[in-house]
């Protein structure tokens, strides 16, 4: 059991990082379902996990207690419904190795209700960041511009395009930067000495801000083209985006007469598709470029105004349930950005959490009638905590550190998708034989 290798651990008897191969080794131990594309573990309730991260909680110093404590919160939650199942686990053990000690400086920096709607305000009327950040830094192979343009999951450049590109930061955490030499290690097992040097060395280049991100991307295509044998992905000028047309919903209404909803593209008519908007707001805080992220967020926010009108004289407003669900995708993605793109530290996690779960407080307050002036109140006081957690994490330090992690200890995923599989393909046998005989085959 892990919590015999934690008392080890604590009495000196192993390293750091036997402590963390057992937490990975536990977490991966107990494959359920089998898709295509991934392993879904057993249930939260009868996987060990469930009980570890308490013992683990428990054995903390008390300011990495709290943040441990959301970290089950989400964990739980999150289990088995989304790509960041094992994200929450990760980053708890991760923050009990290896957290930025307390102290008393605040994470949270204040941002006055009337400064937060003048910008959202601003980067309402602004047509937002340039093709290149548009098709490249936010179109991954996530996203399905990207996947229309040869870049998707499916292409040769899904797995070299993220882990040459997309996954840089700015600045680094001081101290950490060797940590993508491991990651590069066990994403690109097949790149050449010489060139994982040279994509290393354009990773630090952009970030200590000596090369742009359009520069950083010739660099990083030098690399694939020479170290990968890949042809140069299409150029950003020449790719092709689908034209979408949005038809008038019956009784939904918004403040800006320009705004449209459709479930899949922002708001307003850029023809910019919801993934790939959720997407430059990550890679933005990122990067550190304050305005790409703002204007994400409040391109996002818009979502919260539309409405329905209820009552007898039409007077109270509703939020309307699909552009809330668009909302609360961008909450839980900042949840997501504290744990996943900055290092490792209790205290920014609690407080930066503690201010968007403040966040959605105001976004559920939406969902009952109320008259239009509480409801825009409402809707003032969601943007200006969003805001508020933007403004406190893009300066800070960054480092992709759970993702290096993951990697490093990524032997067992393996290991439990092969114990599944085989699982799978026992019980096909049994039901097939289970068939013949019922028919006497």
């Amino acid at each position: 059991m892990f919590t015999a290798k934690l008392l080890e651990y604590k009495s000196g008897k192993i390293s750091k990082d036997e402590l963390e191969n057992e937490w990975y080794k536990m977490m991966h131990s107990k494959p359920g379902n089998r898709t295509e594309r991934r392993v879904f573990q057993v249930p939260w309730t009868t996987h060990p996990i469930s009980k570890e991260m308490v013992n683990l909680r428990n054995n903390s110093p008390v300011y990495i207690k709290k943040a441990i404590t959301l970290c089950i919160k989400y964990a739980k939650t999150w289990w088995g419904k989304t790509t960041d199942t094992y994200l929450f686990p990760s980053y708890a053990i991760a923050l009990y190795l290896n957290s930025l000690p307390d102290r008393d400086t605040p994470i949270i920096q204040t941002v006055n209700r009337d400064n937060a709607m003048s910008i959202y305000h601003q980067m309402e009327k602004d047509t937002g960041p340039s093709v290149f950040v548009k098709r490249i830094v936010a179109s991954d192979q996530h996203t399905t511009l990207g996947a229309c343009n040869g870049v998707g999951k499916k292409s040769p450049y899904a797995a070299c395009t993220f882990s040459l590109y997309h996954s840089a930061v700015r600045p680094y955490t001081v101290g950490c930067e060797k940590v993508f030499e491991e990651y590069l290690d066990a994403r690109l097992p097949n790149l050449p000495p010489m060139w994982r040097k040279a994509a290393y060395d354009n990773l630090i280049a952009f970030g200590s801000g000596k090369i742009d991100q359009e520069v950083f991307w010739d660099k990083q295509c030098m690399v694939m083209k020479l170290g990968l044998g890949l042809m140069e992905p299409t150029p950003y000028e020449y790719w092709k985006e689908k034209i979408v047309v949005r038809k008038p919903i019956p009784g939904l209404k918004h403040p800006n007469p320009n705004a449209a909803f459709h479930f899949r593209c922002s708001p307003l008519m850029e023809q910019w598709n919801l993934d790939s908007l959720i997407s430059l707001i990550q890679k933005m805080i990122r990067r550190s470029s304050l305005f790409e992220a703002t204007w994400g967020v409040c391109r996002i926010c818009m979502f919260a105004l539309f409405h329905m009108e209820t009552g007898t004289d039409a007077t109270m407003w509703t939020i309307y349930p699909p552009a809330q669900a668009k909302v609360t995708n961008v909450i839980n993605r900042l949840i997501v950005v504290s744990a996943e793109d900055l290092y490792p530290d209790a205290k920014m996690f609690l407080d930066i959490t503690t201010t968007l779960e403040t966040a959605r407080k105001c976004l559920l307050g939406l969902k009952e009638p109320q008259p239009a002036d509480l409801y825009i109140q409402r809707f003032e006081s969601l943007v200006t905590h969003l805001m508020m957690v933007v403004v406190s994490i893009i300066e800070r330090p960054k480092q992709h550190y759970i993702g290096s992690r993951m990697y490093k200890f990524g032997k067992w995923y393996e290991k439990s998708k092969q114990v599944n599989y085989e699982v799978d393909e026992l019980n096909k046998k049994r039901k097939q034989a289970d068939i013949r005989t019922l028919f006497n085959f």
